[in-house]
């Protein structure tokens, strides 16, 4: 075989004017008498077709039509950026139109085999900023990321100079004035706008596409949804590396001019842009006001890290106090929703006085207003008293809105925070009456907004509704999205306090459906987590623990998260991980000490310290898997006392639980009277939830007493009352013990009714510990409990599991995979394997590709 190899090599090479060339056919038989000798099945590579010649491509297309009658795979591999040019694109014109190929389209490399990739060059593993520029400059691209790799390896610059000699061949091909123009672009970011390059290269606006159009034939552009970009981020990098600094300074300005010039009235939109051509023309006054306009650009849309790189590099630039304080208030802005509250406090704090000093009052009366806000995240008192400084410092100014705005904040505070009605209600009218004269429609709506509270805590439902629907009305008339999602997601808290769960779940559509698309992930991860306490209200675990293992917009949602877990955990029948939860949430907080001092004296803890909702979750699974000893006991008595001064529902729901983990001890005439506490907390607010709550344990105590016929009437009242509250898994579970209560009076039929009733709800809840508990009742009644139970959707072909969706979701939302493990309590190996089955079930490589799949299932 070696023998005909090489007579093979000398004839296809023999020098020209010795013979003529051999015909592509006589080459191919000639090589597949070759392939016969080398086995069976054998595989054929080959490489990089857009760089053969006319004849190789003809003799591989004799070969693919022969192919399947010798039994041998060929495998050829093609950049398809250059699938159109001849003499590739006439090959693969053969091979699609006789049907003798396959092509198989391979997406680029993601980040996991990215770095797998370098490792493997390197021996070591990268760092993730050296991951980081591998990525953006590579691609995916496997050759790409070889020649970066290897580059990077040997000390060379950011572009492999093998790299840098093909991208200068090409753009030598052009015209003096195709170079300038491509050169020029190089510096520019995102689509290429000829208008602009035109203006910048002392062209017309009819010259420059001719010369775009040769950059594309070279190979150094590409069309991509209707524009012209860089073909390979490598390329732009290529030939901006060869501009000397002083002309990349010269350039930079002209191109900062044209944009200006182009786009006065959109100067936001190209704000980024703009700062970079500011900063690398060294004009830095100029640079660092479109510094700041890019950071709020970006804030919009939660892209928070290019928001702090901005501010960063605004407040160091500036060269004015007005812009320094814009930038650093800009930056406490990025602090807050990164919950970094204390950094956001001072440099509010510093605004504010830097403001005052300077006589800019309104400036200053803003940021105290903004650092109220951080205050109210905390609970702080301080709040309040930051706003009165404000309306202090404006007493003399004509500043009405203002004003109005900090009324109206403040009035909100009260009542919503501090639960102060009276001089909250004052505040609100006030503010409300300011808001009609001005005539400013998203004042009114934040006035109602706070008045509606103001219902709430009056006990007024139908009024709280109303005001409550209005508000959402006006704001969505406003345009503010913020304050819309504020509005949208007030009032499902206050239509699901009512037992109105599936309608604020609409709400929350809406606000999501509207939104979403504006507002960017930390706003959909707070509607989320919403959603999973709206879900909890509906006794849901398995859809509610699906929204409450996202990552957490903030820090009450993170608590409210973990909380929701631990009780999903114990519903669905995972008292482990329930516990696991439970458990490495106090070793979060301190040690076991400081737990017990947490908990017997929760009035020594700040408010809304996360202790305080640990002491909660870890109530709610003791109390929920009957394991009440001494501490739990006086956990729950302390915990109930502490929360005897908040809200009508908190207190109630703690009532609850204390009462339950008394009757479990025996303690009943204790128990008896925390009931009526509880029904004193609902006489003024009758939440159906807790009222069904209060009518189910009484019916344990009357169970404990002896009294089945009274116990029966209270469980019955609890079933209907859950009803009315959209209840699932604890009307289940009030059915059941309903239905023990009705075989204990003889009842036998009725109480095998009710039990098939309870086993249906649990069985939509997804409460799978009440399910087996039901259906145990069910045998003792000498029913088929598996007979008629629902069964759960087939999972359809390409989807994920539950467990994989909470996984993409929290991939999508940035988190990197020993995060996952932690939040999920699973392993980071289990985590590599949920990410990797869901690639394979979707069909996609790579984060990037399961992040853009999350969006569009609305995941994130």
């Amino acid at each position: 075989m070696g023998d005909e190899a090489r007579d093979l090599a000398e004839t296809i090479t023999e020098p020209a004017g010795k013979g003529t060339e051999p015909p592509a056919r006589k080459i191919a038989a000639r090589l597949r008498g070759i392939f016969a000798q080398l086995g069976t099945r054998p595989v054929v590579m080959i490489e990089d077709l857009q760089g053969a010649d006319e004849l190789s491509h003809a003799v591989l297309a004799h070969l693919a039509r022969s192919a399947q009658d010798d039994g041998v795979l060929i495998v050829g591999t093609y950049r398809t950026e250059e699938a159109n040019v001849d003499p590739l694109g006439r090959l693969l014109d053969i091979v699609t139109r006789d049907r003798i190929a396959t092509e198989l389209t391979l997406q680029p490399l993601g980040e996991d085999a990215t770095a797998q990739m370098v490792e493997a060059m390197w021996d070591a593993r990268p760092t993730a900023s050296e991951l980081s520029a591998i990525e953006r400059l590579g691609e995916g691209i496997p050759f790409f990321i070889e020649e970066l790799a290897a580059a990077r390896a040997t000390g060379e610059s950011v572009v492999p100079a093998s790299i840098a000699r093909a991208v200068q061949i090409r753009l030598n091909r052009l015209s003096p004035q195709g170079i300038a123009i491509v050169r020029t672009a190089s510096l520019t970011i995102g689509p290429i706008d000829p208008g602009v390059l035109a203006d910048a290269c002392g062209l017309s606006e009819e010259q420059v596409p001719q010369h775009l159009v040769a950059a594309v034939v070279a190979g150094l552009l590409a069309e991509q949804e209707g524009r012209l970009v860089f073909r390979h981020a490598l390329v732009r990098e290529a030939i901006e590396a060869s501009i000397v600094s002083l002309e990349r300074a010269e350039i930079h300005e002209r191109l900062a001019i044209a944009i200006e010039k182009r786009h006065p009235g959109q100067l936001d939109q190209h704000a980024h842009a703009l700062a970079r051509h500011h900063t690398e023309a060294g004009d830095p006054a100029a640079a660092a006001l479109y510094w700041v306009m890019a950071g709020r650009r970006s804030l919009d849309v939660s892209a928070l890290e290019e928001a702090r790189a901005a501010f960063t590099v605004a407040i160091d630039l500036a060269r004015d106090d007005h812009t320094r304080r814009s930038a650093m208030s800009g930056m406490a802005d990025v602090r807050v929703r990164l919950r970094e509250f204390d950094a956001a406090a001072d440099l509010l704090r510093e605004v504010a006085e830097a403001a005052r000093e300077t006589g800019e009052i309104a400036e200053a009366a803003r940021a105290l207003g903004s650092l109220s806000q951080v205050y109210l995240s905390f609970g702080e008192h301080a709040a309040i008293e930051v706003l009165d400084e404000a309306l202090t410092l404006l007493a003399d100014e004509p500043d009405d809105g203002l004003v109005c705005e900090l009324l109206i904040e403040k009035g909100y505070a009260l009542a919503r925070v501090f639960e102060d009605p009276i001089q909250g209600e004052a505040l609100l009218q006030e503010g409300a009456r300011r808001a009609e004269a001005l005539n400013d429609v998203a004042l009114r709506a934040q006035a109602l907004e706070g008045l509606a509270w103001i219902s709430e805590l009056k006990g007024r439902a139908d009024e709280a509704n109303a005001r409550g629907e209005e508000a959402c009305r006006l704001a969505m008339e406003s345009g503010r999205d913020a304050l819309v999602g504020k509005t949208f997601s007030n009032q499902a808290v206050r239509l699901a306090l009512h037992g109105h769960c599936g309608e604020a779940l609409k709400r929350l559509d809406q606000a999501r459906e509207e939104l979403s698309a504006r507002m960017g992930s930390g706003f959909i991860a707070s509607l989320d987590h919403l959603r999973a306490w709206v879900l909890w209200r509906m006794g849901a675990p398995a859809e509610a623990e699906r929204y409450a293992s996202r990552l957490e917009a903030s820090s009450m949602a993170q608590q409210y998260g973990r909380v929701i877990r631990s009780w999903a955990a114990v519903e669905r029948g995972d008292v482990r991980l329930a516990r696991s939860i439970v458990g490495s949430w106090w070793r979060e907080l301190g040690n076991d000490q400081y737990r017990r001092d947490s908990a017997l004296h929760p009035e020594g803890v700040a408010d809304g310290s996360p202790s305080l909702f640990a002491i909660l979750a870890e109530l709610v699974v003791r109390i929920s898997i009957e394991d009440v000893d001494d501490f739990t006991l006086e956990m729950a008595g302390a915990y109930h006392e502490f929360c005897r001064v908040s809200t009508h529902e908190v207190s109630a729901q703690t009532a609850i639980l204390h009462a339950r983990a008394r009757i479990l001890r025996g303690d009943l005439d204790l128990a008896e009277a925390i009931l009526d506490d509880a029904e004193a907390y609902l006489r003024s607010h009758r939440y159906p939830l807790h009222a069904a709550g209060v009518a189910e344990v009484r019916g344990l105590l009357a169970v404990a007493r002896g009294d089945i016929a009274k116990a029966s009437k209270l469980f019955e009242l609890g079933t209907t009352l859950y009803g009315d509250a959209e209840n699932m898994s604890d009307r289940a579970r009030c059915t059941r013990l309903w239905s023990s209560a009705l075989l204990a009076m003889g009842e036998r039929a009725e109480a095998a009714s009710r039990l098939a009733e309870a086993r249906d709800l649990a069985g939509e809840a997804g409460a799978v510990a009440e399910m087996n508990r039901i259906e145990s009742g069910m045998r003792v009644l000498g029913a088929r409990p598996r007979a008629g139970r629902p069964k759960g959707p087939k999972r359809p072909e390409g989807s994920l599991s539950a467990r994989e969706e909470e996984v993409v979701a929290l991939v999508a939302a940035g988190a990197s995979n020993a995060e996952v493990a932690a939040r999920l309590f699973i392993s980071e190996r289990t985590v590599q394997d949920h990410i990797a089955n869901a690639q394979r079930r979707l069909g996609l490589n790579g984060r990037a590709a399961l992040a853009a799949w999350a969006a569009k299932q609305g995941l994130v």
